[in-house]
């Protein structure tokens, strides 16, 4: 950009003979691109999924500056979601495929009452019993129908496109909305892709009382599930955007958020969004917990030792990760697209070992400065164990995808009633993430994790 007049255009007129005759009245400022409008742009032109994800995943700054750091709103062409862009006509279809009234809470489609067909409440009678399209109509509440991937063709590509492209286990969930209704102010343990596929709702978006939260570490690592978050416990507003059809917003996990649906031009239309949540630290797939597996390997907290005790290097860890230089220890592991490739060992292991290193030498310092004991070579052990783990997370991280994909029921297998893929899918991710069964203990990952519940750690404060 060429500004007139500016003191650095006087000065090259009063010193002629250093500035080239085309500088003379005019200076060269460098201007900053706008990141995120570049990206926006480049989504904006794509014409399918495949296309939207290869720009998120291949694009620094989403990678660096927007990842689990701040809210992107995206629009995209007209049949970019292909046969995931789902309709009220599409849901109500589903009664003819198997949609089925499940456990309360589990796909959260409240059960019909058996003296009134048109008032509903839950009755445990109707678990797997197979939903009528009136039923359905007739629903006043929100509808929401967990892992719709397992019944409906057209979601799952959706899902499975975020999948492949990140390198992270996705679920679909979908909600359905008639009139105008709120969300309360809530946070998530995981990254969320709303994807809008039918009328419009409003998103605000604000700064979170806590960066990155971890379970075990900030308590439960989300809230307002049970009651709506207090507006004083967040920070700003940082987003405040209307979605509609062709629209994607990333909410990064602890980001507090709230939402409205707005009125339909159809009177009896839904509104209607798919969340891809893309599963990280709600898998333990963070420095954390890598560090903290690592130290229960070595043996340094172990239970048979302690007995009943606490581990005082494991609630140094959890303090120190509590701390604004702990910071990095929450950020979720490079797997996935975070390494640069999928199968990109290298890349995987510089940014294990960078992240770690420095986290592990302040924590052991702070120990010290405790007065807590630590056994003679006790950094090579530790070292050595992080190796170890490091390499068993990259390969579950791999075989968990495979082990989904191949078992998951993605929108077949008709011969299976959509109760039981919900079920068995949830099984499926439950399972997922490398921290399993006794890989960090033989006595279990409670031994681990134990540190969270000791009663001379302080409280977790949300301001």
């Amino acid at each position: 950009m060429l500004v007139e007049g500016s003191e650095d255009s006087k000065t090259c007129h009063e010193n002629e003979g250093s500035c080239s005759p085309g500088d003379l009245s005019k200076q060269e400022i460098e201007i900053e691109p706008n990141y995120m409008e570049l990206l926006q742009e480049a989504v904006a032109n794509c014409k399918d999924m495949q296309c939207v994800l290869t720009e998120l995943i291949t694009d620094e700054f989403f990678r660096e500056d927007c990842w689990e750091t701040q809210p992107v709103f995206l629009h995209t062409k007209p049949g970019t979601f292909g046969k995931g862009k789902l309709t009220w006509k599409t849901l109500l279809d589903l009664t003819d495929e198997g949609l089925m009234w499940g456990d309360k809470g589990e796909n959260c489609i409240v059960h019909p009452d058996v003296k009134n067909g048109t008032a509903f409440k839950f009755d445990a009678r109707f678990k797997g019993a197979q939903m009528t399209r009136q039923q359905l109509e007739v629903l006043k509440d929100t509808i929401h129908i967990s892992s719709i991937q397992a019944i409906h063709r057209g979601a799952a590509e959706l899902v499975l496109h975020f999948q492949r492209a990140l390198g992270l286990a996705a679920n679909g969930n979908v909600f359905a909305t008639k009139g105008v209704k709120d969300t309360p102010l809530h946070t998530d343990r995981a990254e969320i892709f709303v994807v809008q596929t039918s009328g419009r709702k409003r998103w605000r978006v604000y700064q979170p009382h806590t960066q990155l939260p971890v379970w075990g570490v900030h308590g439960d690592g989300d809230w307002g599930k049970n009651e709506a978050l207090p507006s004083s416990l967040v920070g700003d507003l940082v987003l405040d955007k209307i979605l509609e059809p062709g629209d994607i917003l990333y909410i990064p996990r602890g980001f507090p958020r709230s939402a409205t649906t707005l009125p339909n031009k159809k009177k009896n239309e839904r509104i209607i969004d798919v969340s891809i949540v893309m599963h990280t630290e709600g898998l333990h797939l963070v420095f954390e917990k890598y560090m903290r597996c690592a130290l229960a390997r070595s043996g340094t907290c172990d239970v048979t030792e302690l007995g009943e005790k606490y581990c005082p290097l494991g609630r140094t860890l959890t303090e120190h990760t509590r701390s604004e230089e702990g910071k990095p220890l929450r950020q979720s592991l490079p797997i996935g697209f975070l390494s640069g490739a999928k199968d990109y060992w290298p890349m995987f292991a510089k940014k294990m070992a960078d992240t770690v290193q420095s986290q592990l030498a302040m924590v052991l310092k702070k120990a010290d400065k405790k007065g807590i004991s630590q056994e003679p070579g006790l950094v090579e052990k530790l070292d050595s164990e992080l190796a170890t783990v490091a390499g068993r997370v990259f390969e579950t991280a791999k075989a968990d995808i495979k082990v989904l994909e191949e078992k998951g029921w993605y929108g077949n297998n008709e011969d299976v009633a959509f109760y039981e893929k919900q079920k068995h899918w949830r099984y499926l991710i439950k399972m997922s993430g490398p921290f399993q069964g006794t890989y960090c203990h033989e006595n279990g990952i409670e031994v681990a994790f134990r540190d969270y519940s000791d009663a001379d750690l302080p409280l977790v404060r949300l301001l």
